[in-house]
């Protein structure tokens, strides 16, 4: 998922935490959810094409790395990452990009980037050791900007854990999450919460229960309730009271290969949990819909589509990317492309907008309005879709 909708979207060993204070005593879990209860299991398709509506042209970052992260400012303004730890940004809608400098470690990537506003935000750094299993060397640091990405300060770092994501809340604080490293016999993960305050100014660490294991997301709500998922696709909620409930309840009835990664609540409050998987069982994506003030989810099975970035326009209407997987049993092979596709019934059924054979997967999704897309993808590449009248 990306910033259009919401500014998403989300331990006994000593760890060392520069700069960190005394964690906060907000562990304990204090309600369980009801028994969630599945209405269907859809088996949703591409039913019709739009791709002769959609004309498309490609323009290219310089490079050619993978293209993701891509994080919307404004209807100018976008960051996006590539692979070789480069960090691109965007004044003209897409047009052009330049390449933004920063002076982060040897070996270190860039995992995520955030902006409050077009001036302030943060991107987060990571740096694996040689040895996996050398979990003390595992770093992380976290850098600021002030204006516009012109220049950045190193404001934190993390020993021995890595930050996945960074999200700004409504009241301009910041929250960083991932996972911290334990050097047990079988190399523990546990979660990792910083928050850096406006009133305080500085970051500090938030603990969080024990059976959150390594965070991948953090979703803030419109009532400014934390939804955070874990990498087992757990989610735990916190609300502004300090209070963590064991959220959505969704893990007992979900395929046990769906992982879900992003959530969407819309200004209905309808929520949609999503996640895919690409085992050996097969290729597909799940959709969970749940509408507000019912305890009903319908489930959406989106057969050989991988979604990798995901916008919900309305309670019913979805616009998102991916790969399309097609399989040739005759010649064991399977074969990928891009996809951009469309939904006005809440996943029911989709549309396809537009597919390229010359990338395997679009990973990020820029709707600019009904009649203009833009999607990045493999080998540096940018699409710019324009609907014809």
């Amino acid at each position: 998922m990306n910033k259009q909708i919401v500014n998403f979207i989300i331990v006994v060993a000593v760890m060392s935490l520069n700069n960190c204070n005394t964690p906060n005593s907000i562990t304990k879990i204090t309600a369980e959810v009801s028994k969630t209860v599945v209405k269907n299991n859809h088996v949703t398709k591409i039913i019709s094409s739009e791709e002769n509506l959609w004309k498309s042209s490609i323009s290219n970052i310089g490079t050619d790395e993978i293209l993701e992260n891509l994080t919307i400012i404004n209807d100018k303004t976008a960051y996006l990452i590539g692979e070789n730890e480069n960090l691109y940004k965007t004044k003209d809608a897409g047009k052009t990009w330049e390449l933004i400098k920063i002076n982060i470690p040897n070996g270190g990537f860039i995992s995520n980037i955030s902006f409050y506003d077009l001036s302030y935000g943060y991107v987060s750094v990571v740096k694996n050791p040689e040895n996996v299993l050398d979990v003390n060397n595992f770093q992380s640091w976290i850098y600021a900007t002030k204006n516009e990405g012109q220049t950045w300060v190193k404001e934190f770092e993390v020993k021995g854990g890595e930050i996945n994501k960074i999200v700004f809340d409504r009241d301009t604080n910041v929250w960083a999450i991932g996972r911290k490293l334990l050097k047990t016999e079988n190399s523990v993960n546990q979660s990792l919460i910083l928050l850096k305050s406006f009133k305080s100014g500085m970051w500090e660490e938030q603990e969080a229960p024990k059976r959150l294991v390594s965070l991948e997301n953090l979703y803030i709500d419109y009532d400014s309730t934390k939804k955070f998922i874990d990498t087992e696709g757990r989610i735990f909620e916190l609300n502004n009271l300090s209070k963590w409930n064991s959220a959505i309840g969704i893990d007992d009835v979900k395929p046990q290969q769906i992982r879900i990664t992003d959530i969407e609540i819309t200004k209905d409050k309808t929520t949609y949990l999503i996640g895919s998987t690409g085992g050996r069982e097969g290729i597909w994506t799940s959709f969970f819909k749940k509408e507000h003030l019912t305890k009903q989810w319908k489930q959406f099975t989106f057969e050989n589509v991988i979604l990798r970035d995901t916008v919900v326009l309305s309670s019913n209407e979805i616009i998102a990317c991916g790969s399309l997987s097609n399989s040739d049993d005759s010649k064991q092979t399977v074969t990928k492309k891009g996809v951009v596709v469309h939904s006005i019934d809440g996943g029911l059924s989709w549309t396809l907008l537009f597919a390229s054979d010359s990338v395997g997967s679009f990973n990020g999704l820029w709707f600019v309005n009904e009649k203009k897309i833009l999607v990045i993808g493999e080998k540096g590449k940018i699409f710019h879709l324009k609907k014809s009248l």
